[in-house]
């Protein structure tokens, strides 16, 4: 999933002509993000940056629950000091969505002051809804794949071969018909 991530960051970052882009999912305890794929702020995922669910600009975009501009982010709260760092000047997000409810944020940046328009919102949060829809499926898949292990792992061992039943008792096959 890491590398499909990859991929789609990076030909987003092309199609809107941002400098960075950024994935943050909410931990299994719900309180807050982590930083789970970037492009050109690796050092948040690298330093295993967590933002509190209700602080700073992802918990701004979660608690819209829709997408949102930013366009000079050094008038608005920042949870990382590593964000404000990077050089990030004005910020689009939008929140990642299953079933109504927030499972994370994508964001994407500019270096430059830049006014981002509808239309960019409109795109990310489509791209959003999608990005949301594949972590969805492959949280499933993984956890159906767990499943099956573990239930390998506890399954006992058949005790009967076939043509047998507990106990020992040969049940007899019908000879083949023969011509």
């Amino acid at each position: 999933m890491a590398n499909v991530l990859q991929g789609l960051m990076a030909r987003l970052r092309d199609l809107v002509h941002v400098e960075t882009v950024a994935i943050l999912l909410r931990s299994d305890d719900e309180r807050e993000f982590a930083m789970q794929a970037a492009i050109g702020l690796e050092g948040e995922v690298d330093a295993k940056i967590r933002v509190p669910f209700d602080q700073g600009v992802a918990g701004r975009i979660a608690a819209h629950g829709a997408p949102v501009i930013v366009d000079d982010l050094t008038t608005v709260d920042v949870y990382s000091p590593l964000l404000r760092e990077s050089g990030i000047r004005s910020l689009l997000g939008a929140p990642l969505l299953v079933e109504g409810r927030v499972v994370g944020v994508l964001h994407v940046g500019s270096l430059r002051a830049r006014r981002f328009t509808k239309d960019d919102a409109q795109l990310l949060g489509v791209v959003a809804d999608r990005v949301a829809l594949a972590l969805s499926q492959s949280r499933l898949y993984e956890a159906e794949r767990s499943a099956r292990e573990r239930a390998a792992r506890l399954a006992p061992e058949p005790q009967t071969t076939p043509g047998q039943i507990p106990g020992g008792v040969r049940i007899p096959y019908p000879a083949p018909l023969s011509p």
